[in-house]
């Protein structure tokens, strides 16, 4: 029996909505088709690169290669951070031709592949202790990108360390063992953050450029950063050692807030070592200039909470 009424009406009309509803639906993608980007996601420059430590831990990386006569950049990060928190200053770096290897260092980030039986994450590494410390430890991961890029054909002479926080501890402490690192910027230097001792290291930097980075309101790294540099002026020369002071934040964190300290850095990077400056006239002794400069024993580790913990 044929159907009448609205009865049927409704059946004719349903082809006619299927077949609309097809026309409207978006074509599946091709295959082999990319996933494109969100409008505003932050890429960080270069392609992701796996690293191995000699003590067994997978690292994640992101390398973008420099141009022709241009130092690299292994750019390491402070406590609870990540690679991507270098984008700022990585992509202003790779657009001057510079090679920037940001890390996500053990227990961060995508670093979480340990070696079997010990903590994939920063937060349940055990105390740190003289005999043992984990973020020390992360000089392996420094290790792990400078073999990498020397197999790219990139000579040690030519890779400068950037450090965060406790990164830049790292940094600090890697260039005193592996004298051909050119240079080293330090953002927000501590003297012991995670137990990663800095004044000896500082006092055997020796004559290369340095720079460290601290935000005014940062009191911590503010009152380390006054006695660190003072030890780098005597370690390496008042022309190699410079301080920039920005309004506020630490790290990272830093290179998101200051107007304009991204392109101070690159300045810096540019033209390392400053004209000396003209003698005073005075002979007198500068204040506080005959106090003896503490040794990492002397200080108190761990006495100043670490901001980044927090």
């Amino acid at each position: 029996m044929r159907p009448t009424g609205a009865g049927a009406s409704g059946l004719f009309l349903l082809p006619l909505a299927f077949s609309v509803s097809l026309l409207a639906a978006p074509a599946p993608p091709a295959a082999g088709d990319a996933p494109k980007p969100k409008r505003n996601q932050r890429i960080m420059p270069g392609a992701d690169v796996e690293l191995k430590t000699k003590d067994g831990w997978t690292l994640a990386s992101r390398y973008a290669p420099p141009k022709e006569g241009q130092l690299t950049f292994v750019l390491l990060h402070g406590t609870g951070g990540r690679k991507e928190d270098w984008y700022p200053l990585a992509k202003a770096m790779a657009r001057q031709g510079f090679g920037v290897m940001a890390l996500d260092l053990r227990g961060h980030g995508q670093s979480q592949n340990p070696p079997a039986g010990q903590p994939a994450n920063w937060r349940k590494f055990p105390p740190q202790t003289k005999a043992y410390n984990e973020f020390s430890n992360m000089a392996f991961d420094v290790e792990a990108a400078m073999e990498h890029l020397q197999a790219q054909g990139t000579l040690p002479a030519n890779v400068a360390l950037g450090g965060a926080d406790v990164g830049s501890s790292i940094a600090l402490r890697y260039s005193i063992v592996h004298r051909d690192v050119p240079l080293v910027f330090m953002l927000s230097p501590g003297m012991s953050y995670r137990e990663v001792l800095t004044v000896n290291a500082m006092r055997s930097y020796a004559k290369r450029p340095i720079l460290l980075v601290v935000g005014a309101d940062d009191h911590r790294s503010t009152r380390e950063t006054a006695l660190l540099i003072n030890i780098a002026k005597q370690a390496t020369g008042p022309e190699n050692a410079t301080q920039l002071t920005v309004d506020r934040e630490h790290g990272t964190r830093m290179l998101w807030v200051n107007a304009g300290l991204v392109g101070k850095i690159l300045d810096w990077v540019n033209d390392p070592v400053q004209a000396p400056e003209p003698p005073e006239l005075s002979t007198a002794p500068a204040e506080g200039g005959q106090e003896p400069l503490p040794s990492d024993e002397e200080l108190s580790p761990g006495a100043a909470p670490d901001p980044a913990a927090e």
